[in-house]
Formats: C-alpha cells, sequence, structure tokens
C-alpha cells in the first residue's frame, strides 16, 4: 500500500516538474518575443519618440 502512494507520489511529481519546465520554456519564449517585438517597435518608432518627446 506504502508502495502504490510513493509511486503515485513521484508520478505526480513528475508530471508536476515536467509541466513546471513545459511553463518555463513557454514563459521564456514570450518573454524573449515580447522583448523582440518591443525592440523593433522602439527602434522602428525611435526617431518619432525623439521627434516627439511629450508623447
Amino acid at each position: 500500500m506504502l508502495q502504490v502512494i510513493v509511486n503515485s507520489g513521484t508520478g505526480i511529481l513528475s508530471i508536476l516538474t515536467v509541466a513546471g519546465a513545459s511553463a518555463t520554456v513557454a514563459l521564456c519564449a514570450f518573454i524573449w518575443y515580447a522583448n523582440m517585438r518591443a525592440a523593433i517597435w522602439y527602434i522602428k518608432s525611435g526617431k518619432k519618440i525623439l521627434e516627439h518627446p511629450g508623447i
């Protein structure tokens, strides 16, 4: 009985670990993508920002 609990606990833990790793990778990819979009937007609109610092 105890072995079954340990096995299911390990299974849940491994599932959580895989899910956590996947979520971390997805989050990093999203942050990288958002940073790239922000950088591209900033470069494209950089002259406008310099010309109109009030906006």
